[in-house]
């Protein structure tokens, strides 16, 4: 005969527990993507007036499937420069790669702001970027755009810095292509440090899409060796982003 197992009181006070947790963080999420729908229906007339956006080579960007959009960074701006940039079919898919140290005080105040400007995804610095990296992965994976600065922090001066290795392992292993951008007048507009939002023309340049296969093939054929396919995809990036300034 089969044991009958009754539960106890507080097997269903934690079975509530857990219902209402889920039923808050489904409404929270609920809550943020109908948010981020009104931002994003209202952005133009923000973007085109008080900042001046002017936007070149936007159909750069596949409407369909996943891909890498990386540029220079300088402001807390330039993500929702770029999603500004996008139609809004394709920004409201779009993730951005966020350093969770970013936050600082009054994280969730803040994560919850990015969330709805950028739809940020936070990662962990150091230690922990494994599992940061694996969870941008997915969000290309699943086809959709993923926004990441590949310099890895906002320059000071404005002036473009190191780009690392993180946005050509994910194109490589992901085959992924990745479309370099340049941003200009946003570190005018919000510098590092600056709290005010300034106004002032913002330029937002979309280059060519660089497709990281040949990459993977040479990895695949013994050509090269991993590392060596990151460095050679991250110095075309980099050189990428800078010719679209000029």
């Amino acid at each position: 005969m089969t044991p009958i197992t009754i539960a106890g009181r507080g097997d269903h006070a934690a079975a509530s527990r857990i219902g209402l947790t889920e039923a808050l963080h489904e409404a929270g999420e609920c809550s943020i993507e109908a948010a981020r729908a009104a931002w994003y229906s209202t952005r133009w007339l923000l973007w085109h007036s008080y900042w001046r956006l002017d936007i070149a080579g936007a159909d750069n960007v596949p409407e369909r499937g996943g891909v890498l959009l990386c540029a220079n960074h300088t402001s807390h701006l330039d993500a929702p420069a770029i999603l500004a940039s996008l139609p809004t079919a394709t920004a409201l898919r779009t993730s951005t790669a966020a350093a969770k140290d970013v936050f600082g005080e009054h994280e969730f105040l803040k994560h919850t702001v990015s969330r709805v400007m950028t739809n940020s995804l936070t990662i962990e610095r150091g230690a922990e970027f494994a599992g940061g990296l694996r969870s941008l992965e997915h969000v290309l994976r699943e086809r959709r755009p993923l926004i990441l600065f590949p310099e890895g922090r906002r320059s000071p001066d404005g002036r473009m810095l190191e780009v690392k290795h993180g946005a050509a392992m994910l194109a490589i292993r992901t085959g992924t292509p990745i479309v370099p951008i340049h941003l200009s007048g946003l570190h005018e507009c919000l510098a590092r440090g600056s709290h005010l939002p300034l106004p002032g023309p913002v330029c937002v340049r979309f280059g060519e899409a660089i497709d990281p296969r040949a990459f993977s093939k040479a990895i695949s054929a013994g050509q090269v060796e991993k590392r060596q396919a990151y460095q050679l995809l991250t110095n075309q990036l980099r050189q990428s982003i800078i010719r679209l300034a000029t």
